[in-house]
């Protein structure tokens, strides 16, 4: 994937960069490697391994915040039928959108120290 000409003051976009879209599949892949056995991962982890041990107590606190809002609002709304329905499942996510970040950290800080090496 090309990056964006710097010196490019309107905005305007090399023609042969490649946009992230529905279509580029490979590309939203590899935005995240390793999600899928992270994933895998974390599912086999018993859960009182995942609440002691791998999550931090904000992250705790996100995932069962998360949980009660979603059973308060099902309580509710009967008809409201929401993706994730136990306190694992939202642990998961919550260490899943964790690892998403950190990848996210990653991209940047190498892209500002590639950009630096550049100068």
């Amino acid at each position: 994937m090309q990056m964006l000409n710097s010196k490019i003051t309107n905005g305007s976009k090399d023609k042969n960069q490649k946009q992230l879209g529905i279509s580029n599949r490979s590309a939203h892949k590899n935005k995240y490697p390793f999600l899928k056995e992270f994933s895998e991962l974390i599912s086999n982890v018993p859960t009182n391994a995942l609440k002691t041990i791998l999550i931090t107590p904000e992250q705790e606190n996100l995932a069962q915040t998360l949980w009660a809002a979603n059973r308060s609002k099902q309580q509710l709304d009967s008809s409201y039928k929401p993706e994730i329905n136990t306190l694992r499942e939202y642990y998961e996510r919550v260490l899943i959108l964790d690892h998403k970040k950190q990848w996210d950290d990653h991209q940047k800080s190498a892209t500002i120290y590639k950009d630096s090496h550049l100068e």
